[in-house]
């Protein structure tokens, strides 16, 4: 079970055994430059050089102790009674020399700022080291001569004691929420990785075939489903070639050519290739991706397939029957035309063009009536009037002028309508019956050409009556179904598809017998005579005699049962993928407001509790200055540069806590603060202009320093890196919605060439994507930078996050040891 607690004291541990070093050189440097100030000045002892060496040889006994075991309980008793001992090591060595005790008052808060600094070891620690040895110090208290009076004195020490006291316990603090945000980022890692593993379970679970390979075209993945097509597995399949399982079938693909385009980075569309299986060639339908290392290099491949032998098959019988349709119109004795709306030829076919002794060029774009006696015009704009009327047929017989004289033919036509009913396309048949017997003996031909094409079709086919008896089936339609031709001729359409798809059946035929519709395309399910379900597409059509009388109907059915399934199974797939990209989503954004409340604790932290104690001790380095003068030119010197370190600190603290925590957010509100932001960076060869089309609203907190870091950081980058001279900062909002828009003058860049590791742009993706919004950077070498964020006005995308993460700890503004602070000196 975890225990956080002693995970904790374990850490800490660790981390002053780590330290101790650091701290051992510190303080002996600090005693070195002291005993050199001793030598100036003529007053180094042997004693002194002895308490150097003690102190020298404590620190290196304490060294081997924690180093033994750095993560021991031992290790923070063990530093303590070290530093008490160079404590009272100091009062020894200030004696021996016959120094004020103003030093050894110096020495001794030197040791305890240094020790609450680095070892973060909190305020009981620091107050067991202050007790032990300001006791002993008090009680010796007359052996040293004083500068400055005892109450004097005595309040500097109390108000150091008072700040170590105080940093030791801000220290620890700020040590123990480093050591909780990392424990908090390493399980996200480890969450993270569980996902990845799920998804690697959704690719060995998946019924697709799925795979992986490097540049080169070498398996480095399979999965199960993709080993078990191929008869191997998975390890025995892993590091084959794909060009191993790849037949030299002349419709696959150049693979040398296709890796290339796939190592350039360019996505493979689903091509079909043939492969060699234990059941024997097989067509596959692949798509591949390529993938890039984090410098964008493309390392890999990846891959899912398919396999459609059957479909392919299918489409071939189809086109082979299209092919033997056309083949048998192009060689039909009738004459087949198709006409414009204006009566204009788009199609002849051979027999029309031989029969009019022209060629088929010569015919496209004719008009009918070219060919038609003129004293049958008449006849034709009446055919025509028909024809423009449902069910939009007509036969007609008419005199034309062919190349063997005038002709009698008879002329079927039918047209094609829109959904307004207006025409789009009209098509005739064309008979000579000048001579019935030729008639006679076409009509035969093409009931032998149709029953030869009916008979060998790859697909099933059925012909069947306006009242549902069936008149003929072809064998491929019975080895679909299972049934023999006997059984299917004594079977109506209703007893072979299922029952929830017999009202859509009845509905698409009376369509079709009504003229409707010239043909209708649906999926329905059949039932096999074993009694399983075969999902079938079916393309169905009226057949009508020469007065467009419904004769019977035709239909064209197959077998799609494994696409189907195929298709449902990839739907799921990629519905358990969607949930898994979810999940990864928000635990990205739960990081992006876990470090933004860390940030703010710290900034709070560093402004309201060291930066003011500073301040305090500052005024009180400076007063005990003034007290102290007049003195030496060297000590006055001394005295400069210890207020010229404490400002120095106080500033760099102030301005890592205003980059920490945004104070100007909380009075001034977004426009407010991007106002000032833009007014702080600008400079004589900089012009920064802040625009507000309209008022901004006051958002929640989280909103507005999330777009206010996405601002700073894009203004940051433009003035670092683009060398612009002008930078324009807009916000504005309406219909719920937030645009931050952030343009500059610079040098532009190529958003596709950014390195991996750009981690500004990558801290403004995710910063945006905490919100629920996205980031658009759009830029050119040489033609500026514009970054837009768009995100909902309230930040919308972080209700889901704010339910995962923590809630913040309150904090306060009290010591715990309930001392007089510098900070509350200053003000007094």
């Amino acid at each position: 079970m975890y225990d956080e607690a002693s995970t904790y004291m374990r850490e800490r541990s660790e981390l002053i055994s780590r330290r101790l070093a650091t701290f051992a050189f510190g303080w002996l440097g600090t005693l070195l430059i002291w005993l050199l100030v001793f030598a100036a000045e003529g007053r180094l002892t042997v004693a002194a050089v002895v308490f150097f060496g003690l102190a020298a040889a404590t620190l290196r006994m304490a060294l081997v102790t924690t180093r033994a075991d750095p993560g021991a309980a031992r290790v923070l008793p063990v530093v303590v009674w070290t530093c008490v001992a160079l404590g009272l090591g100091c009062g020894g060595l200030v004696h021996s020399v016959g120094a004020y005790g103003e030093i050894l008052a110096f020495l001794l808060l030197t040791l305890y700022l240094m020790s609450a600094l680095l070892f973060a070891w909190g305020w009981s620690a620091e107050l067991t080291l202050l007790l032990t040895t300001l006791g002993p110090w008090i009680m010796a208290f007359d052996a040293f001569p004083l500068f400055v009076p005892m109450a004097e004195l005595g309040a500097a020490v109390t108000i150091g004691a008072g700040l170590a006291l105080g940093v030791a316990e801000a220290s620890a603090r700020y040590v123990q929420q480093v050591l909780r945000r990392r424990r908090a980022q390493h399980e996200a890692t480890i969450a993270l990785q569980a996902s990845r593993d799920a998804y690697r379970d959704l690719a060995e679970k998946a019924p697709d075939l799925i795979w992986a390979a490097d540049c080169e075209g070498r398996l480095t993945y399979v999965n199960e489903a993709l080993a078990h097509f191929l008869g191997l597995s998975a390890p025995a399949a892993v590091g084959r070639m794909i060009t191993d399982f790849v037949t030299h079938h002349p419709d696959n693909p150049d693979f040398p050519a296709l890796f290339a385009r796939l190592r350039a980075g360019e996505s493979l569309p689903p091509t079909l290739l043939e492969s060699m299986t234990p059941r024997g060639p097989r067509w596959l339908e692949a798509t591949a991706t390529p993938f890039a290392d984090e410098h964008g290099a493309v390392i890999g491949v990846r891959g899912i397939d398919r396999d459609v032998t059957e479909r392919r098959a299918a489409e071939e019988a189809l086109r082979a029957s299209e092919a033997r349709y056309r083949g048998l119109v192009e060689s039909q004795h009738e004459l087949v035309v198709r006409m414009d709306p204006t009566g204009h030829f788009t199609f002849v076919n051979d027999a029309y063009a031989t029969t009019f002794g022209r060629t088929t060029a010569e015919l496209l774009g004719q008009s009918f009536l070219c060919f038609v006696h003129p004293d049958d015009h008449v006849r034709i704009a009446a055919a025509t009037a028909e024809i423009a009327k449902p069910p939009h047929r007509t036969c007609v017989e008419i005199r034309n002028l062919t190349a063997a004289g005038v002709r009698w033919i008879a002329w079927e036509g039918g047209v094609v309508v829109d959904t307004g009913g207006r025409m789009i396309e009209a098509q005739a048949v064309g008979r000579d019956v000048t001579e019935r017997r030729v008639s006679d003996t076409n009509l035969r031909e093409s009931e032998e050409r149709f029953r030869s094409a009916f008979d060998d079709a790859a697909i099933g086919m059925a012909l069947t009556t306006t009242d549902g008896r069936t008149l003929r089936v072809n064998p491929a339609l019975c080895a679909m179904l299972g049934y023999t031709e006997a059984e299917m001729l004594a079977a109506t359409p209703e007893d072979v598809v299922h029952p929830d798809d017999r009202q859509a059946l009845a509905a698409d035929r009376a369509r079709l017998g009504d003229g409707q519709a010239p043909f209708y395309r649906a999926e329905r399910r059949y039932r096999h005579r074993d009694g399983h379900l075969l999902w079938v597409h079916v393309t169905a059509s009226m057949v009508r005699d020469v007065t467009g009388a419904p004769l019977y109907f035709l239909g064209q059915i197959q077998d799609i049962t494994e696409r189907h399934v195929a298709e449902e199974a990839l739907r799921d797939s990629m519905a358990d993928l969607r949930r898994s990209e979810e999940k990864l989503r928000l635990l990205a954004q739960r990081q992006v407001l876990i470090r933004e409340e860390e940030r703010k604790r710290v900034g709070f932290d560093l402004h309201d509790d060291v930066c003011q104690e500073l301040v305090g001790v500052g005024i009180l380095v400076e007063s005990l200055r003034r007290k102290l003068a007049p003195m030496s030119a060297e000590h006055a010197a001394e005295f400069e540069r210890v207020v010229r370190y404490l400002g120095e600190v106080i500033e760099h603290l102030r301005l890592l806590a205003r980059e920490l925590r945004p104070l100007l957010l909380r009075d001034l509100g977004l426009d407010g603060s991007l106002r000032s932001l833009a007014d702080g960076m600008a400079s004589p060869t900089l012009r920064i202009a802040a625009e507000f089309p309209a008022p901004v609203p006051r958002l929640d907190e989280e909103t507005e320093v999330i777009v206010y870091r996405i601002a700073q950081e894009a203004l940051t980058n433009a003035v670092r890196h683009a060398g612009a001279r002008a930078i324009a900062v807009t916000v504005s909002t309406g219909d719920e919605t937030l645009v931050l828009e952030v343009r500059d003058d610079g040098r532009g860049f190529d958003p596709a060439a950014r390195p991996a590791v750009a981690l500004g742009l990558a801290s403004m993706e995710e910063r945006a994507l905490a919100l629920g919004g996205r980031l658009d950077i759009c830029s050119a070498p040489g033609e500026g930078t514009r970054v837009t964020l768009v995100c909902p006005l309230g930040g919308r995308g972080l209700g889901r996050v704010r339910e995962l993460a923590a809630p913040s700890p309150t904090r306060s503004s009290s010591h715990p040891s309930g001392a007089t602070t510098p900070r509350a000196a200053a003000r007094d």
